[in-house]
C-alpha cells in the first residue's frame, strides 16, 4: 500500500513495485491509476481507516507500506500562520501516522514500512519550520515504529530525498535549490524521481532483512548527517 501513490515520488515507486508483480493498493486524494485506488484523505481518521479496510478486503493482508502522502509551503515565521502550521503537518506527519495506526493491525509478520521524510528534516528550513518540522517528525514516528513493532518482525525506516526534480521544484535554479541544503550537490545535479525508487524498493525487500529505523539520505551528497 502508497499512501501519496498519485504524487510526484509516489507514481514511481507504485509503478516499480507493479512492475516487480505486487499488488499494490494506493490511497491518495486524487485516487491514483489501475486498479486498487481509492481517493483518501489522509488527514481524515475515518476516510484512512476505511480506505486500509477497503485494500485489505481486496488484497488480503499487507506485506508492505509507503507513506509518501505529503505537501510544502515557504512561509517566514512571522508570515506562517497555524492553520498552515497544522495542514503541513497533518498532511506529512499525521497522515504517516493515521496510516500506520490503521495499517499495522493487517500487516504481516515480516512486513516492513518505509516513510518518505526530507534532509530537511534534518537540517532545517528557511521558511520552511513547517515542513522541516513535519519531517523531522517522521523520523521520530518511524524510530518508534521500529522499536515498537520489531518484536513482531516489522520493520520500519526511513528515505530522506533532498532536491528532487518534481512540479515542486520546476522552473527553479538547481544552484538555488542547493544553496538551501548549504551548500553544492557534489554529483552535480538534481535527483529524480526515480532515484528514490530505489531505495524505497530496497528497504522494503529482504535484502535489508536486518535493517530497521534507519534513515537513508538520498540527496546526490548535499547533506551527509
Amino acid at each position: 500500500m502508497v499512501t501519496g501513490g498519485a504524487g510526484d515520488l509516489g507514481r514511481p515507486i507504485v509503478a516499480a513495485l507493479r512492475e516487480a508483480g505486487l499488488e499494490v493498493g494506493v490511497l491518495d486524494l486524487e485516487g491514483g491509476e489501475g486498479p486498487h485506488a481509492i481517493a483518501c484523505d489522509v488527514t481524515d481518521p475515518d476516510a484512512v481507516e476505511a480506505g486500509v479496510a477497503r485494500l485489505g478486503d481486496e488484497l488480503g493482508e499487507l506485506g508492505a507500506v509507503v507513506c509518501a502522502a505529503g505537501i510544502q509551503s515557504e512561509h517566514e515565521l512571522a508570515e506562517l500562520s497555524l492553520e498552515e502550521f497544522r495542514r503541513v503537518l497533518d498532511a506529512s506527519l499525521t497522515g504517516a501516522f493515521l496510516t500506520a495506526k490503521a495499517a499495522v493491525p493487517r500487516m504481516a509478520a515480516g512486513g516492513a514500512i518505509v516513510v518518505l521524510s526530507s534532509g530537511l528534516g534534518t537540517r532545517g528550513m528557511a521558511r520552511g519550520a513547517h515542513y522541516a518540522a513535519a519531517k523531522a517528525g517522521l523520523v521520530g514516528l518511524t524510530k518508534s515504529l521500529a522499536l515498537e513493532l520489531g518484536p513482531r518482525r516489522i520493520r520500519a525506516n526511513a528515505v530522506a530525498p533532498g532536491p528532487i526534480r518534481s512540479r515542486m521544484v520546476d522552473g527553479m535554479d538547481p544552484a538555488g535549490i542547493a544553496s538551501r541544503g548549504g551548500g553544492a550537490i557534489p554529483l552535480g545535479r538534481l535527483g529524480e524521481p526515480e532515484d528514490v525508487v530505489g531505495p524505497v524498493l530496497f528497504l522494503l525487500s529482504s535484502a535489508s532483512a536486518f535493517i530497521t529505523g534507519a534513515v537513508l539520505h538520498v540527496n546526490g551528497g548535499m547533506l551527509m548527517p
